[in-house]
């Protein structure tokens, strides 16, 4: 049932204001603001001429290693939700869903771990892997 897919996806907060899930909230323009939570932005330097240098099995596994591995971290650190996942671009928002008074804490954290599985991954696999990470 799609409405279950839905709750295991999106936090139920969130979910319950879907159309799906509540048509008459869908129209009424209701949207969230966040005066305090972080941003963290993260994609892979290079990233279209590494893929140019490695085979495309190589490629779609060393991504694979790398955004999985980022985001059991965040599950880790709690209360880091993935926004947005586009090719080598990864977006997460910190205290956004769930406010919290250290978001800030938990955003530096969450970068500096994203450092430290690329370093590793890069090591693993051989690969001059390397990220831009930023924090907002």
């Amino acid at each position: 049932n799609s409405r279950w897919l839905i709750y295991c996806i999106i936090p139920e907060n969130k979910a319950l204001r879907l159309p799906c899930a509540s048509p008459e909230l869908w129209h009424t323009g209701e949207h969230d603001l966040y005066e305090d939570c972080s941003v963290i932005q993260m994609d892979v330097s290079g990233f279209t001429a590494l893929s140019a240098q490695i085979g495309s099995d190589e490629l779609v596994d060393l991504i694979n290693a790398l955004f999985t591995s980022i985001d059991f971290a965040a599950e880790c650190i709690g209360n880091v939700w993935k926004v947005e996942l586009i090719g080598d671009c990864y977006k997460a928002v910190v205290g956004g869903i769930y406010p919290c008074e250290d978001h800030t804490y938990r955003a530096a954290v969450f970068a500096y771990t994203i450092v430290e599985i690329v370093k590793r991954i890069s090591d693993r696999l051989a690969v001059g892997l390397r990220v831009r990470v930023g924090v907002h």
